[in-house]
């Protein structure tokens, strides 16, 4: 589980990361 969560949870981060950065320029 580690190793996974190690892997996954910088790659959602940077996705939801990115949508706020697009949802911020839409609006």
């Amino acid at each position: 589980m580690g190793f996974y969560a190690r892997w996954v949870l910088p790659r959602i981060i940077d996705l939801a990361m990115r949508n706020e950065e697009t949802a911020r320029l839409r609006a």
